[in-house]
């Protein structure tokens, strides 16, 4: 059996719908942006020279749609969007170097297997001898014999 295939969620007709909800609704922060996040900056064009080079009129007589659009758009003044909470957003990898001064979390598990470590280097820096294996005991009726 196919698994079925959702429509993708329209979230502006979901704000629009669900707003009454979510204005009241205590978790509303991780549902809706930010509402200074975006801030919008126009800037005009620095000319280099004194006589400017695209006028109205060269738009005018254009005869191109798309050499009236892009003379347009050089000569209108540029739009910038600075996001405000982007040092906050990222990848996770990212933001956890920044907390390389916090101390490293230790668990009873590591803790153990780091004795045990420590108990196993120290067996082997000994000058014992360790003696280890099964011991068979057979009868004296020659069983052993046949694997000489």
């Amino acid at each position: 059996r196919k698994t079925p295939i959702s429509t993708p969620l329209d979230y502006e007709t979901f704000l629009t719908k669900n707003l009454t909800i979510l204005e009241n609704d205590s978790q509303r922060d991780l549902l809706l942006f930010p509402r200074d996040d975006v801030t919008e900056q126009s800037v005009l064009a620095e000319e280099r020279t004194f006589v400017p080079t695209v006028t109205d009129e060269h738009v005018k007589e254009a005869k191109w749609l798309l050499t009236q659009e892009a003379l347009k758009l050089y000569s209108s003044p540029f739009r910038i969007l600075t996001f405000n909470y982007a040092q906050f957003a990222g990848d996770f990898n990212r933001t956890n170097e920044s907390d390389s001064d916090l101390p490293q979390l230790l668990y009873e598990i590591d803790l153990a297997a780091a004795d045990e470590e420590r108990d196993l280097v120290d067996c082997s820096n000994r000058q014992e001898v360790v003696k280890e294996g099964f011991l068979l005991l057979a009868p004296d009726a020659g069983l052993l014999d046949n694997f000489k």
